[in-house]
């Protein structure tokens, strides 16, 4: 899972624009800040999903249990900046969501393992 994320985010930030271009025939055009944070969030979305099979494989959900409110709460934060901001702020919104729930899962996980 980790891997393909990595392997998929070293083709598509070399070859997105040109894959981009292809799919939509040049018809739209790649915003490369919204593009790039995007991609970023990609690696920060499969460490933590990962991190997330150590609770579900032994039915301890409950720790990550915040999954909902927290992602609930980025999509409120993001209607209400992305008209003042634009269209970088989700880029931006899901790289901290993905980070905050990397932190989250990973400190969840870590209590599992090691107690």
């Amino acid at each position: 899972n980790n891997a393909f994320a990595i392997d998929v985010f070293i083709l598509l930030l070399f070859l997105g624009k040109t894959i981009f271009d292809f799919w939509t025939r040049k018809e739209l055009q790649l915003i490369s800040p919204f593009f790039h944070y995007m991609l970023l969030s990609i690696i920060f979305q499969s460490l933590w999903n990962a991190a997330t099979m150590v609770p579900l494989s032994i039915n301890e959900n409950r720790r990550i249990r915040l999954f909902a409110p927290i992602s609930v709460l980025f999509v409120i934060i993001l209607y209400f900046t992305v008209p003042y901001f634009g269209l970088d702020t989700i880029g931006i919104g899901l790289v901290i969501f993905d980070l905050v729930m990397l932190l989250y899962v990973v400190n969840a996980t870590g209590k599992i393992l090691y107690k």
